[in-house]
């Protein structure tokens, strides 16, 4: 009896098997999307193990207070990016404030040597994209009202003196504090691989990346202020 139930699962397991082979034969779409969902779940295993790591990184740093101290830049040198940073992964914690480069008055800004002093704010826009116009405000406002403890940045990949020209036009009255820069496309995507706009991302006093928004924002609400103002 036993040994008649066992050669029936042996059949029903065959029996499976081969209509699972037939319907993976007669539906080549099925087994590539079941192909791609196998290779994510491998990433969000990557993804995890990698974030795991940034969390060590964080909790030694905290522990030991350790910090690099900041490198000597000249006022006419700037931090080329990596450009195989593109190639990685474009995941969350794929960005890095290892950067300089000019505003549009020309003042060095390197965002290593901030990162100790203040929570840094970095925004992405274009002049093409009304909800990047819309938050330009807000965003100066933050700048002004924190000085002292958050940095704000905005950065366009467009034409600079196109961005100029739209400055003056529609934000004369933006605060001096509000930093507006504009960079190439290719070194944009370098440090920051993400093609939405507008998108904000905010770190920490350590130089860790908290937060990531897609999307405009009002900057100067209360509750969005008292939580960045949170991060150290």
């Amino acid at each position: 009896m036993q040994y008649k139930k066992s050669v029936i699962l042996l059949v029903s397991v065959i029996l499976l098997t081969v209509s699972f082979i037939i319907f993976i034969y007669k539906n080549p779409e099925f087994f590539k999307a079941l192909n791609q969902i196998l290779k994510n779940d491998h990433l969000e295993s990557m993804n995890s193990f990698l974030d795991n790591e940034n969390q060590k990184k964080a909790q030694i740093l905290n522990q030991t207070n350790l910090l690099s101290p900041c490198r000597t830049v000249s006022q006419n040198s700037v931090v080329k990016p990596k450009l195989n940073r593109a190639q990685k992964l474009n995941r969350l914690m794929d960005v890095s404030i290892d950067w300089s480069f000019k505003n549009l008055s020309g003042e060095l800004i390197d965002l290593y040597c901030l990162r100790d002093q203040k929570r840094i704010v970095i925004n992405f826009w274009a002049t093409w994209c009304p909800p990047c116009i819309k938050e330009l405000s807000s965003l100066s406002q933050l700048a002004k009202e924190n000085k002292d403890k958050i940095f704000v940045v905005a950065i366009s990949t467009e034409d600079k003196i196109k961005v100029q020209n739209f400055l003056k036009q529609s934000f004369s009255d933006l605060d001096s504090l509000f930093k507006i820069a504009v960079v190439s496309e290719e070194e944009k995507l370098a440090y920051f691989p993400e093609d939405n706009l507008p998108v904000t991302y905010i770190f920490n006093t350590k130089g860790f990346l908290e937060f990531k928004v897609v999307g405009d924002k009002n900057w100067s609400d209360k509750n969005i202020v008292q939580s960045i103002l949170k991060l150290d």
